[in-house]
């Protein structure tokens, strides 16, 4: 067995790469003494080949997603009730009812109910009942006729 076939032959054993030698090729190597261990091989002489491994893909989790903010732009009048999942932020004049699971910012002033995870009074009032886990309030006084939590200052 030549050297390059010796190589190519180990190499296949060891990591499943090359041409793995013929079982005739195995047993005339048992049969020959071994060659030295150095090997002069160049470079055009040898072809290996990469043997195709199979790896195990998992899936992606799915990252929730936090739901999106509903913004009404400083300007903008809008008359009816809102419900959302997600964060809310008001610039505008806003005549109606809010429910949000998330947290709410007021910029403007607000004709109705205000119902939020954490509500943030920035330089707003609110005619009508204010319901929150935490109220923050910046700015003038506002002239909501109820709230359920009491002001951070």
């Amino acid at each position: 067995m030549s050297k390059k076939d010796n190589f190519s032959q180990a190499a296949y054993e060891m990591f499943g790469i090359g041409r793995g030698g013929s079982k005739r090729e195995a047993d005339k190597t048992a049969e020959k003494p071994a060659e030295s261990a150095a090997m002069d091989v160049e470079e055009d002489e040898m072809s290996l080949t990469v043997a195709p491994t199979v790896a195990e893909v998992k899936p992606l989790e799915k990252v929730p997603e936090k739901p999106k903010t509903t913004l009404l732009a400083e300007g903008s009048v809008f008359e009816g009730t809102l419900h959302t999942k997600g964060d809310v932020e008001i610039a505008g004049v806003f005549k109606g009812d809010i429910f949000s699971e998330g947290n709410v910012k007021l910029f403007a002033n607000i004709e109705g109910n205000v119902q939020g995870g954490n509500v943030e009074l920035v330089t707003s009032s609110v005619q009508g009942d204010v319901s929150a886990k935490e109220l923050l309030k910046i700015g003038p006084q506002s002239r909501s006729s109820a709230a359920t939590s009491r002001p951070r200052i």
